[in-house]
């Protein structure tokens, strides 16, 4: 019993001075929606999709909080979407005479909701981050992983094929992004770096081409994320890949090229994707416009978020709008 008492004191020393670590808060009760003070940069960790999306990403995010000790937030896109939608329908009612004002009848809008971790002071901050939670072993229940299934030819018939599928860790996926909550600080030299010329230089799909003042931003890729799917086994997918080797590292401004070219091809309609390279990354966007936030460009978030890409696609959950850079 003596041998314990200093154990015990250097303890309450610990805790009394605060010098102990403070485990992340995990309440069932709270729903950690995430904010701007959750910090600028973050690192999505999957999306759910559909009238569970809510429950499952709480569920995770109490998860990665009590289990990795990880601050995990929820941004639930379909939330945000539908309060956009019903101020617009109230400023439109105010402006109609009493007898002709009617009910609230909006669009059906799903449940989009990203389990996103962090925040951090900057991009590479929550790059360094990455790595680990990258590393993470998978969640504690099938329900809160992305089921994939895939077809694989039978041996000697071209019409047969069997179907192949599991669940899948969804953090080796993750990826940095901007926090959607936050709005995004445009720098100097990414849009006037005369450098970006020739970074972008070799780059068919360059951004620079883009003859519109304003573009969508979908994705970014700093440092080593890479793009390279490894549930690529048919379909474009598989084409797009034919002649590269899966699950390996390759370039960041390869795989932000792929990314344009996939979304190019998609048969969601064939989105005009374009890739622009900077000094800390690469970063993929899609159309052109007049103004910032203008009805087309409104029109493409929709269209964006009327497809279910899957957590292997590292679109992000709220694309935002920048200028096209216009380097001399």
């Amino acid at each position: 019993m003596k041998r314990t008492l200093p154990a015990l004191a250097g303890l309450t020393w610990l805790l009394l001075t605060g010098v102990a670590h403070a485990r992340i808060e995990a309440d069932p009760n709270k729903d950690y929606a995430v904010t701007p003070e959750a910090g600028p940069w973050m690192i999505s960790a999957t999306c759910y999709v559909g009238p569970e999306a809510p429950n499952l990403a709480h569920e995770l995010v109490l998860e990665i909080r009590s289990r990795f000790d990880l601050p995990a937030w929820v941004f639930n896109k379909g939330d945000d979407e539908r309060k956009e939608y019903i101020e617009r329908w109230r400023k439109v009612q105010e402006n109609l005479p009493v007898e002709a004002r009617v009910p609230y009848r909006g669009p059906r809008i799903r449940e989009q909701c990203a389990v996103l971790i962090g925040g951090y002071k900057d991009m590479a901050t929550a790059r360094r981050a990455l790595d680990h939670v990258k590393s993470l072993s998978p969640p504690s229940s099938n329900r809160l992983m992305p089921f994939y299934s895939r077809v694989v030819p039978v041996k000697g018939s071209e019409d047969m094929g069997q179907v192949e599928g599991g669940f899948v860790n969804p953090f080796p996926n993750s990826f940095v992004m901007h926090n959607p909550t936050v709005p995004l600080e445009r720098h100097a030299d990414s849009k006037n770096d005369a450098f970006l010329k020739e970074l972008n230089a070799g780059e068919s799909l360059s951004l620079l081409k883009c003859e519109k003042p304003w573009t969508l931003v979908v994705a970014t890729f700093q440092g080593a994320s890479i793009y390279a799917p490894k549930e690529a086994s048919n379909g474009f997918l598989a084409s797009l890949f034919q002649n590269k080797a899966l699950n390996t590292l390759g370039t960041t401004g390869d795989n932000a090229h792929n990314l344009a070219e996939f979304l190019r091809k998609s048969n969601a309609g064939g989105f005009k994707a374009y890739v622009l390279h900077l000094r800390s990354g690469s970063i993929v966007t899609v159309g052109g416009f007049d103004q910032k936030d203008d009805s087309q460009m409104q029109s493409m978030r929709r269209a964006l978020a009327g497809i279910q890409f899957g957590p292997t696609v590292p679109i992000l959950p709220e694309p935002f709008a920048i200028e096209v850079p216009r380097p001399k």
